[in-house]
């Protein structure tokens, strides 16, 4: 992988050293360094942030073993001596991690949502869809996609806006009421489910 693919991890590490324990200068050969996409940096830094066994003066006892993908979702290991409620916080802090990224794509973070109510589908990587005068630097897409299974996916953005994708480019685009589209887009992906049947 190219060094910037990996550059988030690098700096997960280095925001968090106490709980990765990296050698000296090399944060990737780190025990405990993420072994999944970039789409989960940010639950994994806030799961990170979570730690209870942070603070001035506070005795590091807990250290990441293991984080990785797993069957579409996020799995994390680690190892150390906590009190029974640092314990729970930090069980706390892995399972809301764990929840979330069963919603949210590990390779470009858009979050998910299954029309026919499956709780952990499995994983499929959406278009790109920016608003046509969207900032340069804009790095989610705002649509739908059909899975390939068949079942239609949607990704919900700040936007205004719903577009459902079709293979292999964008189909169609709609006017949303407001800042976030859910419930235009649950109603639109309700009416082209219905339509396949």
């Amino acid at each position: 992988m190219s060094s910037s693919v990996e550059n988030w991890k690098v700096e997960l590490i280095e925001a968090h050293r106490d709980l990765f324990a990296p050698p000296c200068d090399a944060a990737l050969a780190a025990q405990g360094a993420p072994e999944c996409g970039p789409g989960w940096h940010d639950l994994l830094d806030r799961m990170c942030v979570r730690n209870p066994d942070r603070g001035p003066g506070r005795r590091r006892t807990f250290k990441f073993s293991q984080i990785k993908e797993k069957y579409g979702t996020l799995r994390v290991y680690w190892d150390g001596s906590l009190s029974s409620e640092a314990t729970i916080q930090v069980e706390e802090a892995i399972a809301l991690a764990e929840a979330r990224s069963a919603t949210c794509c590990e390779i470009c973070e858009i979050y998910r949502y299954d029309v026919l109510g499956e709780a952990a589908p499995k994983r499929v990587v959406f278009g790109n869809v920016p608003q046509p005068d969207s900032n340069p630097d804009f790095k989610g897409p705002d649509g739908m996609a059909f899975g390939t299974d068949g079942r239609l996916y949607c990704a919900v953005y700040n936007q205004k806006n719903v577009t459902v994708l079709d293979r292999p480019r964008r189909g169609r685009r709609s006017s949303g009421p407001g800042r976030t589209p859910a419930d235009e887009l649950c109603l639109c992906a309700g009416r082209q489910e219905a339509a396949r049947h």
